[in-house]
């Protein structure tokens, strides 16, 4: 399975959809997962639109994609 996540190229944080229009960034393990690349996209957009409209810097900011692989779990005796 084909997973998707934002970075912020600038500070190396992730991106953590809010509970409104904002997110914001965290590390890694307490950010937003998606399961296609519109996900993230969308959420790109969002970022720049409101960063242009306070007039601030827009932040680079990176699609990646994560493949994830099944792991054995080991089964409490």
């Amino acid at each position: 399975m084909v997973v998707y996540m934002l970075q912020n190229d600038d500070t190396g944080k992730w991106y953590r959809r809010g509970e409104h229009v904002r997110g914001h960034w965290v590390d890694q393990q307490q950010a937003s997962v998606w399961p296609s690349p519109q996900g993230p996209i969308a959420a790109r957009t969002s970022v720049r639109r409101l960063t242009d409209r306070r007039m601030q810097g827009t932040p680079e900011m990176v699609v990646v994609e994560f493949k994830l692989v099944p792991t054995k779990v080991a089964e409490d005796d």
